[in-house]
């Protein structure tokens, strides 16, 4: 029987299948997220979204005052040589990497910056020598004890350059500073319970953390640097919050 025969006797086209289109990337649909009604029900409720900034602003608050114990800032000028050896380190650490590519094994640039660092202070003419002799002592250990040993010791270290924004200091975000020309931010985090021991130091322990940041603070300042104390300044969206909470009391 002819395919065009039915089995009623009518002639009947046989449907052809259409081939299938790969969609594009512009064709493929995205799924919306489902809302959450507990979200929609706190978004659109005053009082919920009241307590919820309130609560959220309040961890902001704490986070800042966290990272005020933990972190110590300063502003220096540029042309010192603690700054002017971390720039040369990082520029040679970038180098590197790109030279070497995808898993470089270099570790974290933060430890061959601070070691580059910690050898500057050594022949810096404007310190006594009591603090030539702290940082000499200090950079060969070390350099002996390896890379490991910045890491525990010191878990951030950062030099970058100042934003020179200017206005009025809250409406500042927390990477801006008030200053002009060539002025560098030093970040700086030292562990205090890392037992970091120094050979030919009496210094054992603990005291080890003090000492490093007593004597960076000293350094800094002979260069010129300013250290900045207290909390960070508030972050944008920290802002943010601030100003949509006083949308809804008022």
């Amino acid at each position: 029987m002819s395919s065009l025969a039915s089995a009623g006797g009518r002639a009947t086209v046989p449907q052809q299948q259409q081939p299938r289109k790969r969609k594009g990337a512009d064709e493929l649909s995205i799924a919306e997220p489902p809302i959450d009604q507990k979200d929609l029900d706190i978004l659109t409720n005053k009082g919920a979204l009241t307590l919820l900034l309130t609560s959220d602003l309040q961890c902001h608050k704490m986070l800042r005052a966290a990272f005020a114990s933990l972190w110590a800032m300063c502003l220096c000028p540029g042309r010192t040589s603690i700054v002017d050896a971390a720039i040369a380190e990082g520029t040679k650490y970038d180098r590197e990497v790109k030279s070497r590519g995808q898993g470089h094994g270099l570790g974290s640039p933060h430890t061959h910056i601070f070691l580059a660092v910690a050898a500057a202070p050594a022949g810096e003419a404007k310190l006594d020598e009591d603090e030539r002799q702290f940082w000499k002592a200090l950079d060969q250990s070390l350099d002996e004890d390896g890379q490991q040993a910045v890491v525990e010791t010191i878990p951030h270290f950062k030099v970058k350059a100042a934003c020179t924004g200017k206005g009025k200091e809250e409406d500042k975000d927390e990477d801006e500073a008030e200053q002009q020309g060539d002025t560098y931010k030093i970040t700086i985090s030292i562990d205090p319970f890392h037992p970091h021991n120094v050979r030919g130091m009496e210094l054992k322990g603990h005291a080890w953390a003090v000492q490093i940041r007593v004597h960076l603070n000293a350094a800094l300042l002979k260069l010129g640097g300013e250290w900045r104390t207290g909390q960070p300044p508030k972050s944008q969206l920290e802002r943010l919050l601030e100003a949509r909470l006083k949308k809804l009391q008022g």
